[in-house]
């Protein structure tokens, strides 16, 4: 690459990078990212039931060991979560930037693309959040990477771009499934190279010259296949309302794409259950579809064989749409999940491909000029318009990367997981029993990841999470520890012992009556007893999992965590308790505050 070129496309790698660490920084952990970090820090890293665990139907082995890995090293600091988002972000720019040198040589109309990639606001609402950008990120590295080995190869003959071609398609779908599309848009890309170069039978020549990669790519997506139907549920959706479907590709077109390309959208709004969404404004919305009708139909007149172009990339975006909508019909929210545009970050890249391929094709005979005709080149394009168009575009995807940020960094998680950790810390001398986090940290449909033992779990200074404790606390909604009560909506019935209530020995399991029965839930149950010597106790609802907990001698009250239903609570002595004599059950729910 030549110095000038050069230069100019660190530094704009080096702008890009700045811009997305302070986006990176802004932000914070956000829902998945706690179930990522909570498994991650509960399994051994090279365990099945970390790498091979079903996420929501996504399989994605290497995101959890990368999970796993930074819940060891920074346990729920933000520091690890940031440092990989910027490690995978360069490594995305200097592949886009490798394949652009493919494409387009060592000539500067190669920072146009580039600067497209680095600063559109598609690829950069994926970036924002950790857990979409394991994802993300090697899909685009991938995707770069094999694309320009595919052409290289066709182009050479060189087997090592078949072996390094491989070698990143099998990388990223470790991260992400749909690195699945990767060889389809590597052989599309090299048969349109091969096109709009003007050479004969491109179809053919690419699958003759790049056989070895087709080859191997289609074996190694076989054992892939076989892997994923053996562990992943089938998430795979027949739309069942077509009108809500037209629905949401219309708004994901209008509001989301259409925006896009004009650096857009400018605003965002959140809804709580999602990370920001677009809401353009109208005149954005115009910008984009006259930004695109005028790009498609200056370049088909001024470029030789650019049509098939345009349409592979509209193909393939319409490609995206169907993805989503077939992923996630019959959810809610649907429209403005769409609208996060995290779905089409690898649209954004096949846009920038687009670009690229477009500007490689030589100048139609009817616009060049004698010195350009019959050359790839942009000199007959009018320098200042383009220069207008490009800063446009920049201001535009920086003011909507600000006002995005300015919206991600409002989100509630940083400051109850810093009050909680700091709370944690100073109250891990007693036992604190298992809740759900708030619903606005990780929502219930989450469960049983959604638990505070879960979310918790690679912090090293706090209390154990156990199903029983001597002292009634719980973590309010701020992150707080705090002394908690019991609402009591279950008593037992008076016991047969008058000076004793029900006696419990080891011989014979006692079954204590309650007033009323139960619903299946979650309960929290309190007993007090007089025990004659330390050991465990065991407490169950009817046939319902038990509980084990230790006693000491002499009074004491104990709360366990219980799971069930029933009119009936079974309790059992054990590990040299004797007699144990309950005074009375209680049963309820957990609310904060000192009992009055």
């Amino acid at each position: 690459m030549s110095t000038r070129v050069g230069r100019a496309a660190v530094a704009l790698i080096g702008v890009a990078l700045a811009l997305r660490a302070w986006v990176a920084v802004s932000g914070y952990l956000y829902w998945d990212d706690l179930i990522l970090l909570g498994r991650g820090s509960r399994y051994p890293l090279l365990s099945s039931d970390l790498l091979l665990y079903d996420h929501d139907g996504h399989f994605m082995p290497a995101a959890f060991f990368v999970a796993g890995v930074v819940a060891r090293v920074s346990q729920l600091s933000w520091a690890g979560p940031v440092v990989t988002l910027l490690a995978l972000q360069a490594v995305a720019s200097l592949s886009v930037l490798r394949l652009l040198r493919v494409l387009l040589g060592d000539r500067a109309v190669l920072l146009l693309p580039l600067g497209l990639y680095l600063f559109g606001p598609l690829t950069m609402t994926s970036f924002a959040w950790w857990s979409a950008a394991l994802n993300a990120l090697p899909l685009q590295i991938g995707m770069a990477w094999v694309c320009a080995d595919a052409v290289l190869l066709c182009r050479s003959g060189r087997t090592r771009y078949a072996t390094t071609g491989l070698i990143a398609l099998v990388g990223s779908l470790a991260f992400f499934e749909k690195s699945v599309v990767i060889p389809a848009v590597a052989f599309a890309v090299a048969v349109l190279v091969a096109r709009v170069d003007c050479e004969s039978r491109p179809w053919l020549t690419t699958l003759r010259q790049g056989r070895r990669l087709w080859i191997a790519s289609g074996v190694v997506l076989a054992a892939w296949a076989v892997l994923y139907v053996s562990t992943v549920q089938s998430r795979i959706r027949t739309p069942t309302n077509l009108g809500a479907s037209a629905t949401l590709l219309r708004r994901s077109l209008v509001e989301g794409l259409l925006p896009a390309l004009a650096g857009g959208p400018w605003a965002w709004a959140e809804l709580g259950l999602s990370t920001p969404f677009a809401t353009p404004p109208l005149f954005v919305v115009g910008l984009g579809l006259l930004g695109l009708a005028g790009a498609v139909s200056a370049t088909t007149w001024w470029k030789h064989r650019v049509g098939l172009v345009w349409f592979a990339c509209a193909a393939y975006l319409a490609f995206d749409f169907s993805l989503m909508v077939v992923g996630r019909s019959g959810q809610l929210l649907t429209a403005e999940l769409a609208l996060t545009l995290r779905y089409f970050a690898d649209g954004g890249l096949v846009i920038t491909v687009a670009l690229a391929l477009v500007l490689r094709s030589p100048v139609q005979e009817r616009a060049a000029t004698p010195r350009a005709r019959g050359r790839h080149t942009v000199s007959n394009a009018r320098p200042p318009l383009v220069a207008i168009a490009v800063a446009a575009f920049l201001v535009s995807s920086i003011w909507s990367t600000a006002t995005f940020t300015d919206l991600w960094s409002q989100g509630p998680t940083r400051s109850y997981l810093t009050t909680a950790q700091a709370s944690l810390a100073s109250h891990s001398s007693v036992p604190l029993l298992d809740q759900p986090v708030p619903a606005t940290i990780l929502w219930g449909l989450a469960y049983p990841n959604n638990l505070a033992s879960q979310i918790f779990r690679p912090l090293r200074h706090r209390p154990a999470f156990s199903a029983s404790t001597t002292k009634l606390q719980l973590i309010d909604d701020k992150g707080a520890v705090v002394p908690a009560h019991l609402r009591v909506l279950r008593t037992s019935l008076p016991g047969p012992a008058p000076t004793c209530g029900y006696h419990v020995d080891p011989a014979v399991e006692t079954v204590v009556d309650l007033d009323e029965p139960l619903i299946r839930w979650g309960w929290t149950v309190r007993l007090s007893f007089l025990s004659a010597g330390p050991g465990t106790v065991t407490a169950s609802f009817d046939d319902e999992t038990p509980v084990t907990a230790g006693v000491v001698r002499g009074p004491g009250e104990l709360f366990l965590r219980m799971a069930g239903q029933g009119t009936h609570i079974r309790l059992r002595v054990s590990g040299g308790v004797q007699s144990l004599c309950l005074g009375s059950a209680m049963v309820g729910l957990v609310e904060p505050g000192a009992f009055a």
